[in-house]
């Protein structure tokens, strides 16, 4: 089974109580599974969203428990060059979001997300993406 990188626009929903079941379903699954990867980025996106100290801890915790994949030079390099290509086609995305993107492909993994931005970076590359979008 192929691994998935997880947007920290599906870690928000999964940590509130009141969000959607499928979402939750998928991402436990995905955990029992042991197919769950991160980045540094992702995990300081969730982790300052947090409401309290005991939040913190606790999400601080599972974040440690995942596979991380680390962003050196060549994910910034090769992110600048996909930023740089995006923009000469007419796409404009977030710099965070092309730099979730490319770690996710450098590392063969699956983005699972609730973001347009990344549905317009996999139209235009190699991106594989799994979107929980509603809307």
């Amino acid at each position: 089974m192929e691994r998935v990188l997880i947007d920290s626009s599906v870690w928000i929903d999964f940590y509130r109580p009141e969000r959607a079941q499928d979402l939750k379903s998928s991402v436990t699954e995905a955990i029992e599974l042991d197919i769950v990867s991160v980045n540094g980025t992702i995990a300081m996106e969730v982790l300052q969203g947090t409401a309290n100290e005991f939040g913190f801890k606790k999400i601080l915790a599972d974040m440690c428990a995942f596979n991380n994949l680390p962003i050196d030079w060549v994910i910034y390099m090769k992110s600048a060059r996909l930023g740089f290509e995006l923009r000469r086609q007419g796409v404009t995305v977030p710099t965070i979001d092309i730099l979730i993107a490319t770690t996710a492909m450098e590392n063969s993994c699956i983005l699972w997300h609730q973001d347009k931005h990344f549905e317009l970076i996999a139209q235009k590359t190699s991106l594989k993406t799994k979107s929980f979008s509603t809307s």
